[in-house]
């Protein structure tokens, strides 16, 4: 996901007095921010230690191991959020992280992160974020009209604080292979030629098809195909379109094209995957 296009969605926010009980890693289902705002508190990822103190941070993404150890047997105060960058099953509570050893990677509540939040963030010195942290708590307790919105947005000002501190801002080339993938994905039906590519980027195909393959691991063409045959798959599955109607909506030119590539992907033409799949509409 493109970090200009994250839109969070707060779950659970609160401050409270912690001392952590158990001595075992776990894992959230969504992500966590932890602000100290009195106190000390170890903070250990599976390849890094860190001590949060007075005005430390840390931005924790789900499916991300770690484990709070109380300093000197004493508790700290904590500011904890709870949220999600996608505004995704909003009707859902927040759940608190599992053991490592049960945590269940398909509850996490978002996939596709933007990738400058797919790693921790920890600043040993975050006093410059703490008047909109105490604003973005205030809203949340006091549910004024507008304080979601509010709240949220100011959310959103701290992730880039805390991306531009932590230096994590991504180099022109992944911030290039990430846009073109949001085109992609966002065109899936449209023409999507490579030279269509580098005539909206302004770069050559042959350039912005490398650094695709370097950050995604596939060709563009690849993942088109993929991400347009996922899509048919639901189709087949879940609508009475016909053969030809799904190949159009889905991007491909002809049906014996979409057949073609949907064979080779699935091992399977697309009637006998519908047949498999068949399932009762109403």
């Amino acid at each position: 996901m493109d970090f200009e296009k994250i839109d969070p969605h707060i779950r659970f926010l609160n401050i409270f007095s912690y001392f952590p009980k158990e001595d075992f890693y776990v894992v959230g289902y969504d992500y966590r921010l932890f602000y100290i705002t009195d106190g000390k508190i170890f903070l250990n990822f599976k390849d890094s230690d860190h001590t949060l103190e007075k005005d430390s941070l840390a931005m924790i993404p789900s499916g991300i191991p770690y484990k709070l150890s109380a300093y000197n047997g004493t508790s700290c105060e904590i500011m904890c959020f709870n949220f999600d960058t996608v505004k995704n099953k909003l009707t859902y509570e927040s759940v608190h992280p599992a053991p490592e050893s049960v945590f269940d990677n398909s509850l996490m509540f978002e996939s596709d992160r933007a990738v400058e939040l797919g790693s921790p963030i920890v600043i040993p010195d975050a006093s410059a974020l703490h008047d909109r942290l105490f604003e973005i708590y205030r809203e949340f307790k006091t549910k004024q009209f507008g304080y979601r919105k509010k709240g949220e947005s100011l959310l959103a000002s701290v992730l880039v604080s805390c991306v531009r501190n932590a230096g994590k801002m991504p180099k022109k080339e992944v911030r290039l292979a990430l846009s073109v993938k949001e085109y992609l994905i966002e065109n899936l039906s449209e023409e999507c030629s490579a030279e269509l590519l580098g005539e909206i980027f302004h770069y050559h195909p042959n350039y912005i098809n490398r650094v695709f393959k370097e950050n995604f691991g596939v060709t563009m063409h690849s993942f088109l195909i993929q991400r347009r045959i996922k899509n048919a798959k639901q189709l087949l599955a879940s609508s009475n379109l016909s053969l030809e109607k799904i190949a159009l909506k889905c991007g491909f030119k002809t049906l014996a094209h979409f057949s073609l590539s949907f064979k080779n992907n699935c091992g399977v033409s697309p009637s006998e995957y519908r047949k498999m799949s068949e399932t009762i509409i109403i």
